[in-house]
């Protein structure tokens, strides 16, 4: 009688102390629940534990109130005293794996809210996009340059702010963009609030998360529509001189022209005189009058009388 209640005795013990474990790893587990950001695994994990926990409070209950009507099952409760004791040390275990990784998202809140007050002021214009192109924030240059309110903008899918050629590639660009994990000078014709148009160069970079998925592209704008004005302008000034040039007639080359009358043979072997020939092939106009020499010859009395006065 003493021996079976002294098993009584140990059998209870081997009872408390497994349901004891089952309650720790309950405990473990919803502690999971805060570092894995809750997680549905770590919710399913915590339900297991907790109904494993409610099972083994029943029968320590059912055992301490209940006639005992055959031998304790020290062998059973044993497997169950390990296994509740493996939960305990395994979850114990990735603990500090979890807190690690909260720490991690930590980190990065506090890196992305850095990064979101530096950009927020700056005068370059920044937005943020989710995975599937819509804007997440903008920064006050962003408003300044295309003259929007953030309520008007945050959520819009950025395709409707592009103009019809370019909104219609946007879709299949920002899907090659999001799997190279950045881009450099992407020019885009954009609308700006007052349906004028601006031409803006991007450069962008993937932003991930602590488990290294997309979470957001940012990206930087530069208005260029002034200096594709000037480059325009300057093309089109080039273009002019150019046609002026092509226009200008030069004189080269072995010219044939008379000893006696100075008339000049053209291309086609007819003689003209010196004035017309010289009209034709440049830009040269005439006026007439006469040398001092020619005038003596000419009208030797006028020179005379002339030179008198």
């Amino acid at each position: 009688m003493k021996m079976k209640t002294m098993n009584h005795i140990e059998f209870t013990a081997l009872m408390f102390l497994s349901t004891a474990l089952q309650l720790s790893a309950v405990v473990l587990s919803l502690r999971m629940l805060l570092f894995a950001s809750r997680h549905h695994a770590w919710f399913l994990l915590a339900a297991g534990m907790i109904l494993m926990a409610i099972r083994r409070v029943y029968i320590l209950v059912h055992f301490l109130t209940a006639q005992p009507q055959q031998a304790p099952d020290f062998l059973g409760e044993l497997v169950a005293l390990f296994t509740s004791l493996l939960v305990v040390i395994g979850i114990a275990k990735i603990s500090p794996l979890f807190l690690s990784l909260k720490r991690s998202t930590e980190l990065l809140k506090e890196s992305e809210e850095r990064f979101r007050l530096l950009f927020q002021d700056v005068p370059l214009a920044y937005q943020s996009l989710d995975e599937h192109g819509h804007i997440i924030d903008v920064n006050q240059a962003w408003l300044d340059t295309l003259g929007y309110s953030r309520n008007e903008i945050i959520g819009q899918w950025f395709g409707n702010l592009l103009t019809p050629k370019y909104a219609a590639h946007f879709g299949e660009c920002f899907s090659r963009f999001k799997s190279e994990g950045e881009i450099h000078n992407i020019e885009v014709e954009m609308i700006h609030q007052d349906s004028s148009r601006l031409v803006a160069v991007f450069d962008g970079k993937v932003g991930y998360d602590a488990n290294g998925t997309f979470k957001q592209m940012h990206c930087m704008l530069s208005d260029i529509t002034e200096r594709r004005r000037v480059l325009a302008e300057k093309d089109q000034l080039i273009g002019e001189l150019q046609n002026a040039i092509t226009q200008i007639k030069q004189l080269k080359g072995l010219l044939p022209i008379c000893a006696s009358c100075k008339k000049i043979r053209d291309d086609r072997g007819y003689w003209q005189q010196l004035e017309v020939y010289i009209r034709e092939h440049t830009e040269a106009e005439f006026s007439h009058g006469l040398c001092p020499e020619c005038a003596e010859k000419l009208y030797p009395g006028f020179c005379e009388l002339s030179n008198h006065k």
